[in-house]
């Protein structure tokens, strides 16, 4: 989640509030166990492909994953091995850039209290 000021936080203030719930921040009620948030500061520099969204789909019959990239274009679907390990890499050098989920958790708390 972007921390940057805000033109009309009203018409944001449910945003935030969704996203705290996710991450389980003192709402009472279940974390989403599938579902693992980790935000990477503005203060680790530029980061891979933070021009689009990623999604690796995986599971139990690896020749069935895939890479779903979002893009002005439309959404592209790859799946070839090399593809495949490209963008496994490029979310591994993400990860290893965002902090864990406990601090993003706590980060995210930060931001929306102050909206």
């Amino acid at each position: 989640m972007p921390h940057r000021p805000l033109r009309r936080p009203e018409g944001h203030r449910h945003h935030p509030t969704h996203a705290d719930h996710v991450c389980a921040a003192e709402s009472g009620r279940p974390r989403q166990e599938h579902i693992t948030v980790r935000v990477i500061p503005f203060g680790s520099g530029a980061f891979p492909s933070s021009g689009q969204a990623i999604v690796h789909l995986s599971g139990p019959v690896p020749h069935l994953d895939t890479v779903e990239l979002d893009t002005d274009h439309g959404s592209e679907f790859l799946d070839t091995q090399p593809q495949l390990t490209r963008y496994r890499s490029t979310l591994d050098r993400m990860e290893a850039l965002a902090l864990e989920p406990t601090a993003s958790r706590d980060m995210v708390h930060h931001v929306t209290q102050g909206i």
